[in-house]
């Protein structure tokens, strides 16, 4: 019974570990996109779409006790705006699409942290990708976020 917590303690400091030296490392795959969007202005990629267009948020929650992926899909139809949410398509309105315009801009003000829970979120519009983490244990925005447009319940 004691070799399997402190198998299980070890576990969790090395996905910390891991996580904080993680972030160290460049993402290869994506090295291009986030140049890009650090030396201009960043514009969320809500107000990039045009009628007909999509783009996905992707949030991955990873610690020692927990996991969890979930992705949104915000799309344009008409001037108008929609999300689907685990096969739930919901319209959104003027202060849902601000909420989710304030948590990208967020997004980009993220630091690592050194929580053992860390979630990353990777927003996709076309080509351009923006992936970033969350270390703190304090940010929790995709939940937040979740929770304001009635996709989950804070409960």
């Amino acid at each position: 019974m004691k070799n399997s917590i402190k198998l299980f303690l070890l576990l969790c400091l090395l996905l910390a570990i891991g996580t904080l030296t993680a972030g160290d490392r460049p993402h290869q795959q994506f090295d291009f996109q986030i140049e890009t969007l650090a030396t201009e202005p960043f514009v969320p990629f809500i107000d990039l779409l045009q009628d007909g267009e999509s783009y996905h948020i992707e949030i991955v929650s990873l610690g020692c006790f927990n996991g969890s992926k979930q992705v949104l899909t915000i799309f344009r139809e008409t001037d108008a705006y929609s999300i689907n949410f685990q096969d739930t398509v919901k319209p959104l309105n003027a202060s849902e699409i601000e909420a989710i315009r304030d948590f990208e801009l967020q997004l980009h003000g993220l630091s690592l942290g050194g929580c053992s829970t860390v979630d990353t979120y990777k927003l996709v519009y076309g080509t351009q990708v923006f992936r970033t983490s969350d270390g703190t244990c304090s940010f929790n925005g995709g939940r937040k976020l979740l929770d304001y447009l009635g996709l989950i319940s804070s409960k």
